[in-house]
């Protein structure tokens, strides 16, 4: 399960004797050490094999950009309120892997809620946008006032997978890939 979401369920289960295991993955790194404990957990020699060619793949990736300077991105979780992803959240991880830079990376919340007018200042150079949420790109371009945004300008308002970009698992390298791709085409 996932800790503080199904909380109520491990008292409940324990009096059954059942085990119950709640991740909180909010970064790249509690996700490796979520894998190797899993694997520790279940006497899978797997996880340490999954977590080497993480660890490989993203030295790969980080290689192939630490010449370039990093692109500013804006990745909006939900909007109607705008929520996008602080400096604590695995997403940060995923912009920073892929060799982008967060505009709300200064931000201590791992999911905070942000102005309009704030997104506006920041003038992202690439914006990402969850498939899930119900937003287009066409609806992100059409917005009051984002007509001058860099990213708006230049087209790089870009749609992502939300089952590969939005749930830590060992897919993260599909995830930072998808992102990659999205800033260096």
């Amino acid at each position: 399960g996932s800790k503080e979401m199904h909380d109520f369920l491990k008292l409940p289960l324990e009096k059954f004797g059942i085990e119950l295991y709640l991740s909180e993955v909010k970064n790249i790194s509690d996700l490796m050490a979520e894998i190797e404990y899993m694997g520790r957990k279940t006497n899978s020699i797997a996880s340490a094999g999954i977590c080497n060619n993480i660890k490989m793949e993203l030295e790969s990736i980080a290689e192939a950009h630490k010449a370039q300077e990093r692109k500013t991105v804006y990745w909006e979780v939900w909007n109607e309120p705008f929520v996008t992803c602080g400096k604590n959240s695995f997403i940060n991880d995923i912009i920073y892997a892929a060799g982008g830079k967060n505009i709300f990376d200064d931000l201590e919340a791992d999911y905070p809620m942000v102005s309009q007018e704030s997104i506006i200042a920041k003038n992202p150079q690439v914006i990402i946008i969850p498939d899930a949420n119900g937003v287009s790109v066409q609806n992100v371009i059409q917005r009051n006032g984002w007509e001058n945004l860099a990213a708006v300008k230049l087209m790089n308002v870009s749609l992502i997978d939300s089952n590969i970009s939005a749930r830590p698992s060992p897919r993260i390298i599909e995830a930072v890939k998808l992102v990659e791709k999205i800033l260096w085409r």
